[in-house]
């Protein structure tokens, strides 16, 4: 688990390491490949409501630049870190101020609208702790999320795409099925239902 932990770090590095060298080799940024854009036009109402809701509004008033291969957008009047990098019609990556960090796979479609990895910052105090990233089964094929809530190396829980109420917990270095009832969340062990609680982004028996 550690190593998946680790090769996902090392994917965020990778890929915006390459994404940026491969910008300023083949067209370094200057003022006329820039404009200054809504990103929103075109977009209904409700669409771009929902875009604002989720701190996107920054993009009805962006920067885009052309840079190689890739498009680069960033808010013209707030520079907090915020990036948004795609290609053709797909998502690369985004950074969302200081407190979130996007990849996303090089597909077009919905597999894009999520990202493969997550590295996030949740209690706001400017130090990421938690990160998500895609599993897939033994053919290949993404079937679901693996998050770790305290960035130390194993994953907490596993959600399934196809089923999102299936999920699996990890507790005393085992995966099991969660299973609610009465409200609580618990899991099953040699056939006795057992409470469980997350704690400090660990899940735990409750005593």
């Amino acid at each position: 688990m550690v190593k998946s932990y680790k090769s996902s770090l090392f994917l965020i590095t990778v890929a915006f390491s390459i994404i940026l060298s491969s910008c300023t080799a083949h067209n370094p940024p200057s003022e006329n490949i820039c404009s200054r854009i809504d990103m929103f036009n075109g977009m209904s109402k409700q669409k771009k409501k929902m875009y604002s809701a989720i701190g996107y509004g920054w993009m009805g008033d962006a920067k885009v630049c052309d840079l190689g291969e890739y498009k680069v957008a960033v808010p013209a009047n707030n520079q907090d870190g915020t990036i948004y990098i795609w290609k053709n019609d797909y998502k690369i990556l985004e950074i969302n101020g200081g407190s979130e960090v996007n990849i996303f796979e090089k597909v077009s479609g919905e597999r894009n609208y999520t990202p493969i990895v997550s590295l996030q910052d949740r209690n706001k105090d400017n130090f990421y702790d938690c990160i998500f990233y895609k599993f897939k089964d033994k053919n290949g094929k993404v079937i679901g999320d693996l998050n770790d809530f305290n960035l130390d190396g194993t994953p907490n829980t596993k959600i399934y795409e196809q089923n999102e109420s299936e999920v699996e917990i990890w507790i005393e270095n085992e995966w099991h099925v969660q299973d609610r009832k009465n409200g609580k969340i618990g899991v099953v062990i040699n056939d006795e239902w057992k409470e469980v609680y997350f704690n400090n982004g660990e899940w735990e028996y409750t005593k």
